[in-house]
């Protein structure tokens, strides 16, 4: 558990599933990160400009728009290369590839999720971007 505030990341879940959402901001927050949340990208793009956060963890389907497209505005109007997880019930090869190229470093399926693993994955990617 990270105990020295000064070191803790700041976390952006985009998630519109309000119980996944409550529990990745439990996880995150009890590992000793900040956690801002976004419903969808439009907000997710508004906070990142408010808070810089260090990492996101994005769902692919969400209304307004989808974790794609908003990947795409993030990296090619944003200019942010921001360190992403996916996190979506969507498995498809096609997803994945998707994902790579938009170069998330990973893709996790959320009705299989661990939370060690995915805190795993959290911290290879803050330590990447570190």
């Amino acid at each position: 558990m990270v105990t020295d505030r000064a070191h803790q990341a700041i976390i952006l879940v985009v998630e519109d599933e309000v119980f996944i959402s409550k529990i990745l901001v439990q996880e995150l927050e009890s590992h000793g990160h900040q956690v801002i949340k976004a419903e969808n990208g439009a907000q997710a793009l508004e906070l990142i400009k408010q808070h810089e956060p260090q990492l996101i963890l994005l769902d692919v389907i969400m209304p307004e728009m989808n974790g794609f497209d908003f990947l795409k505005h993030l990296r090619q109007r944003l200019k942010k290369n921001i360190p992403v997880i996916i996190i979506s019930n969507l498995d498809s090869e096609d997803q994945i590839k998707t994902a790579k190229e938009l170069g998330v470093l990973d893709y996790v399926i959320k009705s299989n999720i661990s939370m060690r693993d995915l805190l795993a994955s959290v911290n290879a990617a803050l330590e990447t971007a570190a």
